[in-house]
Parts: C-alpha cells; structure tokens; sequence
C-alpha cells in the first residue's frame, strides 16, 4: 500500500488510524509541514514568556496559537502501523540550523502531539525526518511501543560532568567520582536511552558528535536492534547494553 500526502494528517479524540504494518505513507515533495498531528481547539494567547529567544518562540508557536486546557485536550486516539516517510532531501532544510522561519510554522517534525492524553502508538516506521520524528508536548498517560527509527542523523549531544570529574580510564563508557570520600564507577549518561520497552528499533541511521555513550538499552529493554548504523567521534561507548 502506498499513500501520498501534501498536508498534515489530523486526528480527533477518540479516534484509531490503522495502517498495514508496511504501508508507506510519504510526504509529497515540497509540502513542508508535519505529516500526522492531533487535533487542536484555536485560542490565541499570549502564553511565551518574553525571554526567549526567537528560535524557542518559532518551536514552540503553538503555546500561542492552541489551548493547552485539560478541557480542550486530545484524548483516546491511537495511530498503528505504516512507514511515514517524511521525505526530507525534497523538503526545506531543518529551519531551526538556518535560523529561516515563516509563517508556515515550518520545523522539520515528522509528527506533532500537543495537548494530549490517552493515546499510543505503536508498530510504525519513522523514516528521514528533517527535525524531530515525534514532538509530544503536554502529553499525559500515553504509550509508545514497536518503533523502528529509520535513516536518522543524531548529533551534537552535550554532556559536561566529565571535565570536572572525568573518564574511567580503562574505558569511556564509566565515570568515576568521589562519593562519601571513596572513588566509585558508574555509567556515563547515554544521548539516547531506551528503558523498560520492547521492540524500539534504530536503522540505517547515525550517531556522531556526542560527548557520551550515544545509545543505551540497559534496563528492561527486550526485542530491540541497532541494525545497519554507524557511530564516530563519541566519548563513550556506541552502544551500551
């Protein structure tokens, strides 16, 4: 199955998208907007503080565009299944780098959830988004389980702690610091963690330029895969499980 969008998907409450596992959803070639986002009740407020930076005020538009109410919340929706393929090297660039932003409200995220409750999703592809696959912004008692994450750039993840108290020498992945005056180890914190789930899966994708481990699967995680991906220029280790 196959399905070409040119604008975003909308979901009510209480409301399920079922898709074949498989079926390709891809975004047409410059329709520049998110593919999937839930429904949302108009009341423009001033709600953004003064102090942000333009950037955060561009990201966050829709503080001041939607309600974030409980009464005006999304609620019981749940989306499965499919490959979105939000089709980025035909869409503009991730606006938040060039610092290009417009009324379009334009920011690159494959999907966006504001204002929600009471949803999942499940058993899906995320496929070359050009900024964040999933924006969930005031979301409340949701799941999201059997996501394979597909032809991804992660990079640029900050972690600091280790120029004050440094690496582990025998491997980057420890930290060692002084606790109630004895030295102990511990696991760097990873870019990317995966805890207590199941099948949540990284694919033909990248992780570079972080100053950590970039992906840990430690605690609880079953039936997961990094499979096809390549790791340069970390301070810890690819993977830590």
């Amino acid at each position: 199955n196959f399905y070409l969008i040119s604008r975003p998907l909308t979901i009510p409450s209480n409301f399920k998208l079922k898709l074949p596992r498989f079926a390709r959803i891809k975004l047409a070639d410059n329709s520049n907007c998110v593919m999937l986002q839930n429904k949302m009740v108009a009341k423009h407020e001033k709600r953004l503080r003064d102090f942000l930076t333009p950037v955060h005020k561009e990201l966050w538009y829709y503080y001041d565009e939607f309600s974030p109410e409980k009464d005006d919340a999304c609620h019981d929706f749940e989306i499965e299944g499919g490959i979105w393929d939000f089709n980025n090297q035909n869409q503009d660039p991730n606006p938040i780098y060039l610092r290009k932003f417009d009324e379009r409200h334009y920011l690159g995220h494959v999907m966006l959830f504001y204002n929600v409750r009471n949803f999942r999703l499940s058993n899906l592809t995320i496929k070359d988004p050009a900024n964040y696959a999933v924006m969930i912004d005031i979301g409340s008692y949701f799941t999201v389980e059997n996501i394979t994450f597909d032809n991804i750039d992660f990079r640029y993840g900050a972690w600091n702690a280790t120029s004050i108290e440094g690496f582990r020498g025998s491997q980057a992945g420890h930290q060692q610091r002084f606790i109630t005056g004895a030295m102990e180890d511990y696991l760097t914190p990873a870019q990317i963690t995966v805890n207590y789930a199941e099948n949540i899966n990284f694919k033909n994708s990248r992780f570079a330029c972080m100053t950590a481990t970039a992906v840990s699967m430690v605690n609880g995680v079953k039936n997961s895969k990094v499979d096809g991906c390549a790791f340069w220029n970390l301070g810890g280790t690819a993977v830590s499980i």
